[in-house]
């Protein structure tokens, strides 16, 4: 994994993260990059640009990574549930069932705590739980939280 300084093309600093490094998350004072391979998250500190913890998670967690709520949610295609790795802790502290880690997709956290109409599967940090399910328009992938809303982006136009 390279770092980038701002919008320069010249890394300031290399990761080496063996396995197959993929989705990342950034949170406050960590960047956290999921590996298939290895069936983990490492979370690595953007001060020394070090590992400074690996959590082990489900098998293949290659469907997003998201940080929000004290916690990185990781899905994990083997096992069709997504971990909630707490930040304080670099534990899972539960594994949640959901058809989100299925395929290739993503997962989104939202820190205001809005209702995410149109996600697939809205999780409850409180409680761990799925609170709402909205189907999406097909070839929806990637969702981003943000300005009080969910965004999606759909290859196949508007259903």
């Amino acid at each position: 994994m390279e770092r980038l300084a701002g919008y320069a093309a010249t890394a300031i600093g290399k990761i080496s993260i063996p396995g197959a490094p993929d989705w990342k998350a950034i949170a406050p004072d960590a960047v956290w990059v999921s590996n298939g391979d290895m069936n983990n998250v490492a979370r690595v500190d953007p001060n020394t640009n070090a590992i400074v913890a690996t959590v082990a998670v489900g098998p293949r967690p290659r469907c997003g990574l998201a940080a929000g709520f004290g916690s990185v949610w990781a899905p994990s295609c083997g096992d069709r549930r997504v971990d909630r790795i707490d930040q304080a802790t670099n534990r899972v502290t539960t594994g949640i069932a959901t058809t989100v880690s299925d395929s290739e997709g993503g997962i989104a956290a939202e820190a205001t705590g809005n209702d995410l109409a149109g996600t697939p599967a809205c999780i409850d940090p409180a409680s761990n739980r799925i609170v709402a399910q909205v189907a999406t328009a097909p070839g929806s992938f990637v969702p981003a939280a943000g300005a009080g809303a969910l965004w999606v982006t759909c290859r196949d136009g508007i259903a």
